[in-house]
C-alpha cells in the first residue's frame, strides 16, 4: 500500500491528519514546516500511511544532494531527508498498533522513499511522544544521544520552581530581587529592543548566520506560527 504525500500548502488536509493522531505539538504543524522551507532547510512533506482506522504520519524535509560540494553532478535528482529543527518523528492514531500494520507501514515507507530517490533519512524523535522508536524498528538505527527537560505546566508555579536545578532557582530569585519582570508583548512594543539583545547574544556565542533574524521576519514568523498553533490546538 502506497503512502500519501502532503505538502504544507495542503494545510487543511495536513491538520486533519494531525488531529487524528493521539498526540502532536507545534513542531508538526504545516505552518512550522512552511517556515523551514522559507529558511531553505528543504522541501517539507508529510508521509501518511492509512490502513483502515489506523494511521501513521511522518514529517520530513527533503534536501537535494546536488547542492552538496562534490556532488553537483552525481547528486542530480537524488535527495536526503531530515526532520525540522526541534523534535518530530512518527505520529500514530492509536497507541497500540497491530504488528501487521507496523510491518506494512515500514515496507510502504521504504518503497515510497525509494521512489522519491531519497538515499538517507535522519529524524529527531520527540521526547514526550512514546513508542516512536518501535514504529521505525528494523528499518534504521535508533540512538539516544542526550536528555531533554520538560515542565508540567499543570503544576503550580511554586511546584514547578521546586523541580528546577538549585543554580537555576538561585538565578530566578536573584532576578526577582533586582526587579526583572517578564511580560507578554502582544503589540511588539519592545521587539526592536529584544532584537538588539538577541543579536548581541548570537554574536557573543558565535552563532551561525541562520540564527540572525531581522525584526520584520521575526514579527511575520511569530504571527504565522501563533495562527498555526491556534488552528492545531485542542
Amino acid at each position: 500500500m502506497a503512502l500519501e504525500i502532503l505538502h504544507p500548502e495542503q494545510g487543511a488536509a495536513w491538520l486533519q491528519v494531525l488531529q487524528r493522531c493521539v498526540q502532536y505539538d507545534f513542531y508538526y504543524l504545516p505552518e512550522y514546516h512552511h517556515q523551514a522551507e522559507e529558511r531553505g532547510e528543504g522541501q517539507a512533506r508529510l508521509f501518511v500511511y492509512q490502513d483502515g482506522k489506523y494511521l501513521i504520519a511522518v514529517p520530513l524535509l527533503l534536501r537535494p544532494l546536488d547542492t552538496i560540494a562534490g556532488l553537483e553532478q552525481a547528486g542530480v535528482g537524488w535527495w536526503d531527508a531530515t526532520s525540522v529543527y526541534g523534535y518530530a518523528g512518527p505520529l500514530l492514531s492509536d497507541p497500540c498498533m497491530p504488528a501487521a500494520v507496523l510491518h506494512d507501514f515500514r515496507t510502504a515507507l521504504q518503497n515510497t522513499l525509494h521512489e522519491q530517490r531519497v538515499v538517507s533519512v535522519f529524524s529527531r524523535m520527540h521526547p514526550l511522544i512514546a513508542g516512536q522508536s518501535d514504529v521505525l524498528q528494523g528499518i534504521g538505527e535508533y540512538l539516544v544521544r542526550w536528555q531533554t527537560v520538560s515542565i508540567d505546566l499543570r503544576l503550580t508555579p511554586e511546584a514547578q520552581l521546586a523541580q528546577y536545578r538549585q543554580g537555576h532557582r538561585y538565578d530566578i530569585r536573584r532576578l526577582q530581587r533586582i526587579g526583572v519582570e517578564c511580560i507578554h508583548d502582544q503589540g511588539y512594543e519592545y521587539l526592536d529592543e529584544f532584537m538588539r539583545i538577541y543579536h548581541e547574544t548570537m554574536q557573543r556565542v558565535d552563532a551561525t548566520a541562520s540564527y540572525f533574524f531581522d525584526s520584520q521576519s521575526s514579527n511575520d514568523q511569530s504571527g504565522r506560527l501563533a495562527a498555526g498553533i491556534a488552528a492545531g490546538s485542542g
